[in-house]
Formats: structure tokens, sequence, C-alpha cells
């Protein structure tokens, strides 16, 4: 007789820890989104020595970009074609934007300065950190990031969507 109710207390107890484990798992606490999402291309660009001291930064406090102080009017002057001859991936990039940032730049000043490049169609960046020393080869290798989306002033996310090529067909050609 005393089998019955063990078995029934074992059943019950079991139930019970499958029941916690679903609500525990299934509750909705959802992860706060990102401020930005990026994805890279494996591809990496070198950086000559020359051109580090030149290459534009983003002012946070005024929105705009820079080269060694004077501004830049149009930043997508400065993207540069993708000559990668190693292509590791289907997701070579056509062009790139090589920019400097400060070592100890966050989230708080990388998301505005992304969301500019995001809405100027520049999708693929090659972003150089202060710090960095040109190697015996005179130059530092760095990998080229692509911006997937970034948070808008609103909380937004909004989609790098890149720039076609003149040279591309559109598919209201078709």
């Amino acid at each position: 007789m005393m089998a019955m109710p063990r078995r029934a207390l074992l059943v019950g107890a079991a139930l019970l820890l499958a029941g916690g484990n679903l609500w525990w798992f299934m509750r909705g606490k959802q992860a706060p989104e990102p401020d930005f999402v990026l994805g890279t291309t494996w591809e990496q660009v070198e950086i000559t020595a020359d051109v580090l001291p030149s290459l534009p930064r983003f002012d946070v406090v005024h929105g705009a970009w820079s080269d060694r102080g004077r501004p830049i009017s149009a930043i997508g002057d400065r993207v540069r074609p993708f000559h990668g001859d190693d292509v590791i991936s289907e997701l070579k990039p056509r062009s790139y934007l090589a920019i400097a940032i400060a070592a100890d730049e966050g989230p708080q000043e990388l998301r505005p300065m992304l969301l500019d490049l995001a809405r100027a169609s520049i999708c693929d960046v090659a972003v150089v950190p202060d710090g960095m020393k040109p190697g015996p080869r005179s130059g530092v290798y760095v990998d080229i990031q692509h911006i997937v989306s970034v948070r808008d002033e609103r909380g937004k996310a909004q989609d790098c969507i890149a720039a076609q090529r003149a040279a591309a067909p559109s598919s209201a050609s078709r």
C-alpha cells in the first residue's frame, strides 16, 4: 500500500520541477536590444603609416567628421575601393571607409558615429583605434567590419543599406 502514495509523490514532484523549468525558460524576459550590431566580412586591410594621421574622426558633440581638426563636408568622399586578393567569404566588401577612434571610446560614442555612417549608406568600415603601431611592413592591419544596424535617437533599429554601385543593375530595370 505504501508504494502507491510514494509513486504519486514522486510523479507530483517531477511534474512540479518540469513546470518550474517550463515557467523559468518561457517567462518572456527579453534580452536588452543592442545599441548597434556589427558583422565581419572576414577581410583585412592595411592602413599605411603615412595615412594613419589623416584618418577621419567623428566628433560626437558636433555630430560631424573631421580630418586633423578640419571639418569634412562629405564623408562618402573618403570611401576607398577594396582590392583584396584573397577573398575568404562571399561577404567581400566592394568598398570601405577607414576611420580612427579613441582607444577608450565606448557604445555611447560609437553609436552616433555608426548611425551617421549607416545613414550615409557606408556599411563597411576599417576602424583603427588610437595606439595601434605600424608593423614591420609600415602599416597596421585591421578587419573590415560590416554595420548591420544601429539604434537611432528614438531607439528604433536602422538597418545599414549599402549604396548601390552605379554600374550594378537594379531590380527596377528588369
